[in-house]
């Protein structure tokens, strides 16, 4: 061999001992090409799948179609959400109508010909409202029958009421009430009305469907100036029912149980259940004499509510947008029966000790000291499948099942921290900000900080509002999050493979060793209630391979009552990275869910017998419904860091544009940009290499104004603030 070719084989060498991913300080979020995603949608084909797992095609079947019906009607307020809260006034942009009389109809036709296309999206709020009622009411009088069969004299065979439905009519609610406050903070909204409504009335001899338009508009007049009519008309016909209350006080104490299992993973679901469950306890309080009182009902344990209501006060709502929880509660016509300070904070050692849950100064240290742990441990992780051949190879290269199970599993259990971590690190800097926009600067502090200079409700809430300390935490915070989710971004890809292996792995270690034991007791005595549901959860969600014998061993009794079947570790179940469906997994969760209810028969033992499901059993089941509540995130992990790592709350501002009446906001006023003098304003300090992460709030904004709010107006102003920033920096 030539010494040349010795240069190249050491120079080869040499090569492939350098790391590609060396260990550096990032100066930026993570930026993706392309976004991959395992599943699409959290509830792509709307349950329609249910019909081919045997045994649960009648079983829920009235409950499927009324959450299929709900998150339609969701999808749809988030639209129309979008659409108000981007909503700027176009009267105002409008000439005076003036000269004579053919002057004046031709500016009253083009006035009409502009407002009229925005006043027909308007108008969907009419049909919202009354489609929203009638469905919800609908569908709480199907849970309300539920509840009475649950309750009658002969209820061992009553199924318990879908857990799903109670969820969903939540999340509804919360919409209801998004619409009811975004309605109500667009005084423009009326001004636009009045305009259109004003030359409507000389263009209607034209339109050959005036009456249409007319009784709309009539409709509309009367929506628009009401405060909370959307809420208003669901209590009123909620209310109606009869038997309401207990389901309403179960659906209200359903959000404070998720809220203390931590049944969510995004930010935003952390607080739709915080807001849903005080307008539960408003929707259930009734005005009339000797109705029902919120604050007094059986099912109401008022110590579970304080807790939450009083930690946070003050929630995001939307955007810039915040909801004041005790304002909601305060308009309960009850609310006087208790005392005030049970449920809202009144001293001033209170007020601090609230306070200093919204202080960002405070609550980010541990925070970033997980987050840096995290990042370490999962890189470790990382490199090590890498150096096994990566996902698709580290079975072969481990020989082991059990010890590729093992890393699939510890792969899932990291990701999933990070990911409650990221919903942590997101929830703070929400908080914060709504925090800061309930309690704005006071005159005495803004004559001292603005120095004789004017200002707006916008800077009394950050510009002023905001110490150098809280600057740079709020850089380091928005750093933080970026960081994780570049970190967990690593996962995404082949890696995903590994999280479906170990989503797989436990859903089989659920089905046939936790729920083994009891599902052998139920058909070796025959207790067929039990046996009937356990037999089903075991058809539905139980992996036995490819192999006839196996599969008919899955579900023979007389193999599950002998005694190979009580000693086997029952691991007869295929290795795979093939996860259960959505559909399979709700369907699944929701029946382990109900066996554990405290309504269910099966949890209830007598003088003479023990209960069929022991106290340890029950347990298992409920840490494994507690660990699912994260998979169908999991296995949308792509758009779920996404979600998660969202920043683009720093920029958004339609709210204060609206209440200082205002186009558009001076770069001065901006948050993004002040944090990014304050990072130049340091100079040289441990800030300088977060400079970049600032300019995140426009990346994010900027997809959010294109894919959320579909507004080229909002693009076109987070692009110019971009460059002007940019310019500045340079």
């Amino acid at each position: 061999m030539s010494a040349s070719s010795l240069d190249f084989v050491e120079i080869g060498q040499m090569l492939s001992s350098i790391d590609l991913n060396p260990v550096q300080a990032a100066l930026q979020g993570p930026n993706l090409p392309l976004l991959y995603e395992f599943v699409s949608d959290k509830n792509a084909v709307h349950y329609a799948d249910r019909v081919g797992f045997e045994g649960y095609a009648l079983q829920f079947s009235d409950e499927t179609k009324g959450i299929v019906e709900l998150e339609a009607i969701d999808k749809w307020g988030a639209e129309l959400a979008s659409m108000l809260y981007t909503y700027r006034s176009i009267a105002r942009a409008l000439p005076t109508v003036g000269g004579d009389e053919a002057q004046k109809r031709a500016m009253y036709a083009s006035s009409f010909e502009v407002l009229d296309p925005v006043m027909e999206g308007i108008k969907q709020l009419i049909l919202f409202k009354e489609r929203v009622v009638a469905k919800w009411t609908t569908n709480l009088g199907l849970l309300i029958r539920a509840e009475a069969r649950l309750c009658a004299s002969n209820s061992d065979g009553a199924a318990i009421p879908c857990e799903a439905l109670y969820v969903q009519l939540l999340s509804t609610l919360d919409t209801l009430a998004l619409i009811d406050a975004l309605k109500d903070t667009k005084a423009c909204l009326n001004n636009d009305f009045s305009v259109y409504k004003r030359a409507f009335q000389h263009c209607r001899a034209d339109l050959p469907d005036a009456q249409q338009k007319d009784a709309e508009n009539t409709l509309l007049q009367q929506m628009l100036p009401s405060r909370m009519v959307m809420l208003t008309a669901l209590r009123a016909s909620v209310q109606k029912l009869g038997g309401y209350d207990t389901v309403v006080a179960d659906m209200a104490t359903l959000a404070i149980e998720h809220l203390e299992n931590e049944w969510y993973l995004l930010p935003t679901e952390k607080h739709r259940l915080l807001r849903s469950a005080a307008h539960a306890l408003w929707l259930l309080d009734s005005p009339d004499k000797g109705g029902v009182n919120a604050f007094h009902h059986q099912r109401i344990k008022r110590d579970r509510f304080v807790k939450w209501l009083r930690r946070y006060p003050i929630v995001p709502l939307y955007g810039d947008m915040f909801a004041n929880l005790p304002s909601v509660l305060e308009r309960c016509p009850n609310f006087g029966t208790i005392s005030p300070t049970e449920l809202i904070a009144r001293t001033g050692r209170e007020a601090g000790a609230r306070a200093s849950q919204y202080s960002v100064t405070a609550q980010l240290p541990p925070l970033r000291a997980q987050a840096v742990d995290l990042q370490s441990e999962i890189t470790q992780l990382l490199r090590r499948i890498d150096a096994l051949g990566g996902a698709e190879r580290c079975e072969a290269s481990l020989k082991s099942r059990h010890a590729h199970t093992e890393l699939a599993l510890e792969l899932l259990e990291l990701t999933m921290c990070g990911c409650r971590l990221m919903s942590g690190v997101a929830a703070l800097l929400h908080e914060v900000l709504a925090y800061k926009c309930a309690h704005v600067a006071t005159d005495a502090e803004m004559h001292e900080r603005a120095r004789g200079a004017e200002w707006c409700d916008y800077e009394r809430a950050l510009r002023y509002n905001l110490d150098g300390a809280e600057k740079s935490a709020l850089v380091e915070l928005v750093a933080t999050l970026k960081d994780l989710e570049r970190c967990l971004g690593h996962v995404c890809g082949s890696n995903e493979r590994l999280l479906c292996r170990g989503v797989h792995e436990l859903t089989q270690r659920f089905i046939h060793q936790t729920m083994g034991a009891p599902t052998r007791k139920a058909v070796k005595y025959e207790k067929r209630a039990l046996k009937t549901v356990l037999m089903q959860l075991r058809n539905l969600s139980a992996d036995a391979g490819i192999a006839k014998e196996d599969i008919d061993r899955l579900l023979d009794e007389e193999v599950i009552k002998s005694k190979w079947f009580k000693h086997s570790e029952n691991l007869g179940y295929p290795a795979r990275a093939v996860p259960p469906s959505q559909t399979q997994l709700w369907l699944m969760r929701a029946t382990a869910r109900a066996l554990y209810d405290e309504r269910s028969p099966h949890i209830k033992g007598g003088m003479m017998h023990e209960a069929p499901l022991s106290k340890e059993i029950i347990k298992e089941m409920s840490a494994f419904v507690s660990a699912s509540a994260c998979f169908p995130y999991l296995l949308r992990l792509s758009s779920t860091l996404q979600e998660l790592g969202d920043v683009s709350v720093l920029w958004m501002r339609e709210f204060f544009l609206e209440l200082s009446q205002r186009v558009q906001f001076p770069i001065s006023m901006s948050l993004p940009s002040i944090l990014c003098n304050h990072v130049l304003a340091n100079g040289n300090s441990h800030l300088l290499p977060r400079l970049l992460y600032t300019f995140e709030a426009y990346s994010d904004g900027a997809r959010r104004a294109l894919q959320t709010h579909r507004q080229q107006h909002l693009l076109v102003e987070i692009e110019a603030e971009t460059n002007l920033v940019f310019d500045q920096v340079l």
